[in-house]
């Protein structure tokens, strides 16, 4: 989504302002000295991320997600699953 957001505005379909609309619910945060980051609330309900419950941590090629561990168990094997076909 961000590399079609970005390409649309190299093209004049939408604007900065709108590409900063969508980008708007980033937070910067600071890894703390046990190399934790805070995940901002409305990030966290969003996610379904709740405190002091497990989570992955997923690199996807060009970024990394945080996932509710049952969430990404669950998406990982319906891509699984569409990788193999009928």
């Amino acid at each position: 989504m961000a590399t079609e957001t970005m390409d649309k505005v190299k093209r004049g379909e939408i604007s900065r302002d709108e590409q900063r609309a969508l980008a708007a619910n980033a937070f910067e945060v600071a890894v703390d000295a046990q190399g934790r980051v805070n995940i901002d609330r409305a990030l966290r309900e969003f996610a379904g991320l709740e405190l002091n419950t497990r989570v992955a941590v997923a690199g996807s090629f060009d970024r990394v997600e945080i996932w509710n561990v049952d969430k990404y168990e669950d998406v990982v094997a319906r891509g699984g699953a569409a990788l193999k076909g009928p």
